[in-house]
Order: structure tokens, then sequence, then C-alpha cells
């Protein structure tokens, strides 16, 4: 009887140990998976001779690390244009325009295309078709407008309300915005069997687990000193919110996801992101 109970514990034990084990070759590769994704998901410049995987299953651990470097480039070009005295306005521009230029546009260029396939095609074939085509249409075109301009808007708000607490939104924003976009690419099977998410595969166990625990330090962080807990927990809702009916929709239309989709879902969850903390920030502001 006893030799039985104390199975349990040993394979408990077992399972303890290999987690283990294998967590600490991801923790060491943790630097280079960082590199690997800045070649992959900006423009920044990295090593050249830096190979770039087949499969980025377990490389994209350090997609939310991205949106922590993409946040403080769009944080402290919003410092440099404050210290300008520049007006709100044009501070909230060059921030976005600073993401956008770091990123190469990849996320807007992946919005634009899905909302173009989504709203142009009458079935599921030509709604990839449409999203493979490099020509933009009138739905990505608007796309880009609204999403872009909603930006810009929401960010000239936090920054009016508050300097610290914008700069503080912005790289949250980014970093829970990657983590939020590894959710959908996690979930979903790739809608193509050729692809771009089907080679470069999809975030495993680890690799997401990695990625939501780097998120909720980041986040914790950043805005519950700055913005208090009830804004980020807002903001949270606000953004999973976003991804679960991207989703849906994903499901609907093309049953999975592709590159551009997960570009879409990093660019709604950051506005959706946004707009829950500025719910928060804008009652504390109106009470002070």
């Amino acid at each position: 009887m006893a030799n039985h109970m104390n199975d349990p514990l040993k394979s408990g034990e077992k399972q303890s140990d290999s987690t283990r084990k294998a967590a600490i070759p991801r923790l060491r590769a943790m630097p280079r998976d960082l590199l690997l994704c800045l070649a992959f998901f900006t423009r920044l410049p990295v090593s050249p001779d830096l190979e770039q995987p087949a499969d980025m299953s377990a490389s994209s651990q350090m997609f939310p690390a991205i949106g922590l470097v993409i946040g403080a480039i769009g944080s402290l070009t919003m410092a440099a244009a404050w210290l300008l005295n520049l007006p709100v306005m044009a501070i909230s521009i060059l921030s976005v325009a600073a993401m956008i230029l770091a990123t190469g546009a990849l996320h807007e260029d992946g919005l634009a295309d899905m909302v173009d396939g989504f709203g142009g095609g009458r079935d599921r074939k030509r709604k990839l078709e449409i999203m493979r085509d490099s020509h933009i249409g009138t739905y990505g075109v608007l796309a880009l407008v609204l999403s872009q301009g909603l930006r810009i808007s929401l960010l000239s708000s936090l920054v009016s309300a508050d300097l610290i607490v914008a700069m503080a939104a912005l790289t949250a924003s980014a970093v829970a915005s990657r983590a939020a976009s590894m959710v959908l690419w996690s979930a979903l099977p790739p809608a193509r069997n050729d692809g771009l998410s089907r080679h470069v595969g999809q975030p495993d166990r680890t690799a997401l687990t990695f990625a939501m625990a780097m998120t909720v330090v980041v986040l914790v962080v950043l805005l519950v000193w700055s913005a208090g807990p009830a804004a980020l927990g807002t903001a949270v809702v606000v953004s999973a919110f976003s991804i679960w009916l991207l989703m849906l929709l994903c499901r609907h239309q093309i049953s999975g996801q592709t590159g551009d989709t997960i570009g879409a879902a990093q660019q709604i969850s950051e506005l959706a992101f946004m707009a829950g903390l500025l719910m928060s920030v804008g009652n504390i502001v109106e009470l002070t």
C-alpha cells in the first residue's frame, strides 16, 4: 500500500525535475531568441551572421520583449518631443511614427491585408488570395487611417492626462499586445499549408508560458505604480476581449490564422489595451 501511495509522489517529482531541466536551456537561449525576434519582427540592426531558424516555436518566447524594445523607442521619442515643448498631437504622432519605423510597419501591413481579405473576399479561398496580394485595397486603406487615427487620439489623451503614465502605457501596450497576438498565433491552426505562419511554426507551451510570465512582470512594474491596479485590470480585460472576438472572426472567415492576422491581432489588442487604460486613467484625472 505504501509503495502505491509513494508512486504518484515520485512521478510528480520526476515531472517537476524534467520541467526544470527543460526550462534551463530556454533561459540560456533567451539572448539569442531576442536577437532572432528582433531580426524577424523589426528593422533594427542585428548581427548579420545571425541565421533565421526554420522553426520559431521556441524563439517566440521573446516576442513580448520586442514590445518592450519598440515601446521604449516610442516612449523616448515622446519624452524628447515633450522636452521640445511640442503640441500634444505632434508628440503622439512622432511617438507612433518612431514605432512604425522601428518595425517597418509589419503589423500595420498585416492589419490592412486582413481587412482587405475579410472585406473583399466572397469565400475562404478568395479571402486568402486577397490577403496574399501585395496591393492594398480600399478596406485596407480605411483600416489603416482609422486605426492609426485612433491610436494617435488615444495616446494624445494619455499624454494630456499624465506624461509618465502615457510613457508607461505606450510601452506596456506594446508588450501586452504582442503577448495577446501570441495567444491567437498558438490557439488557431495555420489557414494555409504554404503560409509563413506554418513555415515558422507556432509557439509551444513553454514559449507561451515564458512570454506570459514576462508580460505579467512588465505590466505590473510599469503600470501598478503609475496608473494603478484598476487601470491595469481594465486594460487587460478589454484587450483580452478584443483578441477573443478576433479569434472568432478568424475562425469564421478563414478557419485559422496567418501572418497577417497575427499582425492585426497586435494592432487591435494594442488599441484595446490603451482604450482600457484610458477608461480608468481618465476617471482618476477627473477626480484629482
